[in-house]
């Protein structure tokens, strides 16, 4: 029973800690938005825009907090939220909200989504939204001034589900530490904090894991750097039309 409780603390003290990781993203978008809209980088005649891309960030945290005080666990998915999005769409929606920390490295985007009709996927859909957001942020802050990031989608009908990957032009990992990097706080170098993966991929993978998906990292072989591909199911056959 001791130990019970202790997993049980352990498991709320990582969720707590997570949405704190996920919440500085978005205060990060917003705070380069209005920051740009102060100095006119901005035009006012586009803040309207921007002004919904900050009520969206809003919107986030506010689902963040909420989910810190209702529930206790990353890998276990709430089946009230379980529901059906498009993928495509959602990734469209976070490179929108990501276009500070983007422009400020001078980052191009490379899209090649799958145009098919199965781009349909099965989740809780905020929490699935964290997994897309860590990985494309973890590959802003590794790739290098003026690079490039690359984010796929493609559908697997044998399999049911859709295989995303995103491909950074940084240093990328090593063999050797491409596992321990999913661990929760680890460093690939240790001598580096700042740079550390901190509870990002951690996150990723306990969320994946809730709705039986897997990520893993490889080297990039289109831009050189780190390449993440992971999973999202479809939805269950006797929900689909």
């Amino acid at each position: 029973m001791i130990e019970s409780l202790e997993n049980q603390e352990h498991d709320r003290e990582m969720f707590i800690s997570s949405i704190a990781h996920d919440i500085r993203t978005p205060l990060t978008s917003i705070n380069g938005f209005v920051t740009a809209m102060i100095d006119g980088t901005i035009p006012e005649e586009k803040q309207p825009h921007y002004l919904e891309l900050i009520k969206q960030q809003t919107d986030r945290i506010r689902t963040l907090v909420t989910q810190m005080t209702e529930a206790s666990s990353l890998s276990h998915p709430d089946p009230d939220m379980m529901e059906e999005f498009n993928i495509n769409d959602m990734i469209n929606d976070i490179v929108d909200n990501l276009e500070a920390q983007l422009m400020d490295k001078q980052i191009r985007i490379i899209k090649s989504l799958d145009p098919g009709p199965g781009i349909i996927v099965y989740g809780e859909a905020q929490q699935l939204c964290r997994v897309i957001i860590n990985i494309i942020t973890n590959a802003i802050k590794f790739t290098p001034m003026n690079g490039e990031i690359k984010i796929s989608t493609e559908s697997n009908a044998k399999l049911r589900k859709v295989f995303i990957s995103v491909e950074d032009s940084g240093a990328g990992v090593e063999e050797s530490k491409r596992q321990r990097i999913f661990e929760s706080f680890y460093q690939a170098d240790p001598s580096r904090k700042s740079e550390g993966f901190g509870l990002g991929l951690y996150i990723c993978k306990q969320i994946l894991a809730g709705h039986g998906q897997t990520i893993i990292c490889d080297e990039g072989r289109e831009l050189g750097g780190a390449k993440f591909v992971f999973s999202f199911p479809y939805p269950p056959e006797n929900q689909e039309q």
